[in-house]
C-alpha cells in the first residue's frame, strides 16, 4: 500500500515519538531554520538546507537532542534520525 520510503519514515517517526526532545529542521519565509520543539524561538537560522542540517547533527550528537526530524519546503517529512 505505502512504497518503502513512506513505511520506513513511519517506522523512523514512531521510533522519535518515544523519544524525549526532538530538533526539527523546517523552510519558513526563504530560510532554513533549526528549533528544538517547545522552543519559543530558533536555534539557527540558515541560508542553505545542508547547513541547517549540519547544525542540527551537531545538536544530536552533543545529546542536547534524542531525535532529529528534517522537513521538506512543503512541510512533509525528509528524514528522520534517532540518536
Amino acid at each position: 500500500m505505502f512504497s518503502d520510503r513512506t513505511e520506513k519514515i513511519a517506522e523512523q517517526l514512531r521510533e522519535a515519538a518515544s523519544t524525549g526532545s526532538k530538533t526539527h529542521v523546517i523552510y519558513e519565509t526563504g530560510k532554513w531554520v533549526v528549533f528544538k520543539e517547545r522552543a519559543f524561538k530558533a536555534s539557527a537560522i540558515f541560508s542553505t538546507r545542508q547547513g541547517a542540517v549540519n547544525a542540527a547533527m551537531k545538536v544530536l550528537r552533543s545529546g542536547e537532542a534524542e531525535a532529529l526530524v528534517i522537513h521538506k519546503k512543503d512541510g512533509s517529512i525528509s528524514q528522520v534520525r534517532v540518536a
